[in-house]
């Protein structure tokens, strides 16, 4: 059955589904005609020779064999004659099943004749051995094994002229069926060459084999049949028989047969077998290093060691029944004589071309650009492994170049990137952590803010009313009242309570920062400048450290002020008499962004209470304690920023805390080199415009949700945005588009909205397409499907706008791109959400 989905190209193919990057088969191939693309290794036609050698090594089975049952059981099953032509090594194609059984089995099958291709190469060993007789021009190669001829005609044509003008043994005996023995019948090879299946199809040979089936098809079609050789009796092969001929398929077989001979001492005749050896032997005769007049070569370690064999057995035991079956046979000479004359006629003589290939080099500057991808830098660099299947680094690269392999098959490359991979995704792992642990304190935040936010609604009537009548109380009873002084502490407690539910609600209604270019000295000033009265009536040191030159920040400077003063406040009552305070404002380190640094030398912090420090009610204070919100205050504006707020604290040594804020950088880029995170929902559309967009010089990133989205935004720190107005689950490019911009990194960056069901909603544009693009927080909008050149257009000039510091906060600065309706809008009433 065949499992592959793709049809069958040549000889040989890939079944998909079991290829597994092993790359033997790249290993195995002596031409490189396995082209691996996605970690499929498949069989290139053109460069093919059919040796099978892939077949042979693949552990997987993911070869298959371009098979003639069907075509053989067609030719059966029609009126006419159909002749078996068997290989002679027949004989061993079945393990413990005698050679007459397998005669016995093919003939069950409808075959009409059955004759051994043994008798074809008696018939060009005799035209070898006329060709010998005389020595030859040039040496001559054997032409035998059609992947043999294959390789010279295409790898090496210089060498066409050597090889021998004679057809294999089985393009002979099928001659001498079509012309001869029984003209107008089809004929079939059956054998272990996988290569056989090519060769039918040479002009060399057209015509005089009609189809050409392995060992394994042979197989098939007699279990189909129901046809069980064991049981068979034995039968002879149909006359002509051959005599030395059948010894073809073992080494120096073919020499045998044209009674020539090589020993250790004569060196005009070389037997070569193996891909390896006859490779070096044709380099050899290629390079004039090859001293014999004539080679015989066999890809294979002779035909008993073709690929298309089936069971276990070893070469070795195969060449036992095949010397055995030819010993068992008695030699005829007088009949073999006589049947030779009989074909004496037909022409087993052929003309090879040179079908050459043509393959593109790279330049040395080309190969040392494809090794430094895998991080090979210098020669000694170059492992040469052999893992990815090439015997060197250059080799590969070449293969590389041409389109036949991938710079990921380098094993030792992989490898080190795994490790890099691994020591990221340690990294990966302890953010994850982190942001866990942020995403904790923010739900718990969260939660003490609501909680606040009800507590101090709640108890705000109450202490009104306890302060009220304290004062009535205090009113009513003389001055040499006992009691007065206990209504006065009500009092007081009372309006204590009061200070605290205000802190609540400040803690519980943080406003969203207005965003506005500050710089970061001048904060720290006012900070201290509100702070001076306290710090001037404690005699505590202030060290201020503000170094010019310092870029500027986009903050919320009322909050930031809101920020250093509630850390200034810390420190100043964490100190004794006599203390001191460090404040520091500077760049920092690795990182795009600036640092305030407050820090003292007072009693410190127990650090089972700095690792609760920014939640609410959390408070250091001893006597009349605050309500402990002013750093859970501070930590949620910091965040608000994009910073971070962090405490070093250890009892008695006192604390630091450090602000952490990003720049408010302004990219200088050209606005065809922006990179534009693109948000769709439908898959389709998604891919169709990022297409297009890459198509007009923008680098594009992708995500189909809100939440891949800031998290896609936050990697790759995008310069513009195209946004799906309404998407699924009720996500909502506003709303994403509202949560951007409250990111001091994204707060310029121009966004593009997409929708095809504006007017559905309400909106009439053109009465009040500010007010529109201001609840979208967008700087233009466009129907879906957007016009490419015109969405371009727009981003490129929101692009520009953005780097003159013109755009952002949804359409104020430029004109919004709107398209023509000539419709009125207006915001549903009340707005949308």
């Amino acid at each position: 059955m065949n499992e592959s989905a793709q049809p069958i190209q040549g000889v040989v193919s890939t079944i998909a589904a079991r290829c597994r990057r092993c790359y033997g088969c790249v290993r195995a191939c002596p031409v490189q005609a396995i082209r691996v693309q996605n970690g499929q290794a498949t069989v290139m036609a053109e460069r093919c020779l059919g040796c099978g050698n892939c077949l042979r090594v693949c552990a997987q089975q993911a070869k298959q064999v371009e098979s003639a049952r069907g075509a053989v059981r067609e030719m059966l099953e029609a009126p006419g004659p159909v002749v078996a032509l068997l290989a002679p090594s027949y004989p061993a194609a079945w393990d413990g099943v005698a050679a007459g059984k397998v005669v016995a089995g093919v003939r069950a099958l409808g075959f009409d004749r059955v004759l051994e291709v043994g008798f074809g190469a008696e018939m060009v060993a005799q035209e070898y051995a006329r060709m010998l007789r005389r020595p030859p021009e040039h040496p001559l190669i054997s032409t035998a094994c059609p992947a043999l001829v294959n390789y010279v005609r295409m790898y090496m044509p210089e060498l066409v002229p050597c090889l021998a003008p004679v057809v294999s043994p089985m393009a002979a005996l099928g001659r001498a069926v079509k012309e001869l023995y029984q003209p107008g019948a089809r004929v079939v090879f059956i054998g272990p060459c996988t290569a056989k299946k090519a060769e039918i199809r040479d002009p060399q040979v057209a015509g005089a084999v009609d189809a050409a089936m392995t060992f394994q098809e042979l197989a098939g079609l007699l279990e189909e049949a129901g046809v069980e050789l064991a049981g068979l009796t034995p039968q002879e092969a149909d006359e002509p028989l051959p005599h030395y001929g059948a010894l073809f398929p073992v080494s120096g077989g073919l020499l045998k047969a044209a009674a020539l001979h090589a020993d250790l001492m004569d060196d005009s005749v070389v037997v070569v077998e193996g891909p390896d050896r006859c490779l070096a032997a044709l380099r050899d005769l290629r390079d004039g290093n090859f001293p014999a007049r004539f080679l015989d070569a066999l890809f294979c370690e002779g035909c008993i060691a073709g690929p298309a064999f089936g069971g276990s057995m070893t070469p070795l035991a195969r060449r036992a029944q095949v010397t055995a079956h030819v010993r068992s046979r008695p030699g005829n000479a007088r009949a073999l004589r006589r049947a030779l004359r009989e074909v004496a006629e037909v022409s087993v003589r052929a003309q090879y071309e040179s079908e050459a290939l043509t393959v593109a080099l790279p330049n040395e500057r080309e190969i040392r650009d494809i090794l430094a991808r895998t991080n090979k830098l210098t020669v000694e660099q170059e492992l040469n492994c052999g893992a990815c299947g090439y015997p060197s680094c250059r080799d590969k690269a070449i293969a590389v170049f041409q389109g036949l392999a991938e710079v990921e098959m380098c094993l030792p490359y992989l490898i080190d990137q795994l490790e890099v991979n691994l020591e990221k995704l340690t990294r990966s792992k302890e953010e994850i952590e982190k942001a866990r642990e942020i995403a904790g304190r923010a739900q718990q935040l969260a939660s003490m803010g609501q909680l606040a936010a009800d507590l101090a609604r709640e108890m705000d009537n109450p202490l009104n009313r306890i302060v009220a009548y304290a004062q009535v109380l205090w009113d009513a009873v003389g001055s040499d009242n006992p009691r007065r002084e206990e209504l006065a502490t009500i009092s007081a407690e009372a309006l204590h309570c009061r200070e605290i539910m205000a802190g609540l609600q400040g803690f519980a209604r943080q406003r969203e920062p207005q965003w506005e270019p500050v710089d970061l000295g001048e904060l720290v000033r006012r900070a201290l400048g509100q702070m001076e009265p306290q710090l001037a009536q404690s005699g505590v040191q202030v060290t201020v450290e503000l170094p010019e030159g310092l870029p500027g920040v986009v903050a919320d400077p009322g909050q930031m002020v809101q920020v250093l003063v509630a850390l200034l406040t810390n420190s100043l009552e964490a100190l004794e008499s006599g203390g001191r305070i460090w404040v520091e404002a500077r760049r920092a380190e690795g990182e795009a962004g600036l640092e305030v640094v407050i820090a003292d030398n007072g009693r410190g912090m127990a650090p089972e209470l700095l690792a609760r420090l920014f939640q609410p009610f959390v408070t250091t204070k001893g006597v009349r304690p605050g309500a402990g919100l002013g750093l859970a205050v501070a930590h949620g504006i910091v965040q608000a920023h994009g910073g971070e707020l962090r405490a070093q604290s250890k009892p008695g040594f006192g604390t630091t805390m450090t602000i952490r804020l990003p720049l408010d950088v302004r990219r200088a880029l050209a606005p065809e080199g922006a990179k534009i995170l693109l948000v769709d929902d439908d898959p389709d559309f998604l891919e169709q415009h990022r297409l297009m967009l890459e198509g007009t010089g923008f680098t594009v990133v992708t995500a189909e949700r809100s939440e891949e989205a800031l998290e896609v935004a936050g990697r790759e720190i995008p310069d513009a945005f195209v946004l799906d107005l309404m998407m699924e689950r009720n996500d909502s490019g506003a709303r994403l588009a509202r949560t951007l911009r409250r990111d001091p990194r994204f707060r310029r960056a121009p966004i593009v909205m997409l929708t095809s069901v504006v007017r559905d909603m309400g909106f009439e544009f053109d009465r009040n397409p500010r007010e529109v693009l201001e609840w979208m927080k967008a700087d233009a909008w466009f129907d879906k499907p957007a016009p490419v050149q015109e969405l371009a257009e727009t981003l490129r000039r929101l692009l520009s706008g953005a780097a003159e510091g013109t755009t952002g906060e949804g359409g104020t600065g430029v004109s919004p791109v709107l398209p023509d309706t000539g419709e009125t809008p207006v915001p549903p009433e009340g707005g949308a959400s």
